[in-house]
């Protein structure tokens, strides 16, 4: 996946979470939001690597090719940030533990989410990935 793309697709898909959520469809606009951070954060590992090309394939798959927030946020070079920001700016810490609480299994599970823990959520992802962006 080309860096370019990754930043244009996370932008996608975060419309396509708010679609989803002013439409009633929270489940699936929490899923969305999990993939916003996940492609996100691939983009800053392109950057941080100077890499055209997302490494996801050949023997760097099985490091790349994860779902898993913590190796995509220590991948990215970010990790001491968002630790530090704890105490240097809660609210940033507080809106990432939030989103973080996302895996890829919940596409196979009826979470019944709320309308305003989704929302939650969703204003969480917002101001996570404003902060992202400035580190692309």
């Amino acid at each position: 996946m080309l860096y370019g793309d990754l930043k244009k697709i996370a932008e996608e898909r975060l419309d396509d979470a708010k679609v989803l959520y002013h439409n009633g469809r929270y489940d699936g606009a929490v899923y969305l939001c999990g993939y916003v951070l996940e492609i996100a954060l691939k983009a800053r590992i392109c950057k941080i690597l100077n890499l055209d090309e997302y490494p996801d394939q050949s023997k760097f798959k099985p490091t790349y090719a994860t779902h898993d927030f913590d190796i995509l946020l220590k991948l990215s070079g970010l990790e001491k940030e968002i630790l530090l920001s704890k105490t240097k700016n809660p609210s940033l810490f507080i809106q990432w533990s939030l989103v973080t609480g996302w895996n890829p299994e919940m596409r196979y599970k009826i979470m019944n989410k709320t309308k305003k823990e989704v929302g939650h959520m969703l204003v969480a992802l917002i101001d996570v990935f404003k902060w992202l962006k400035k580190q692309w």
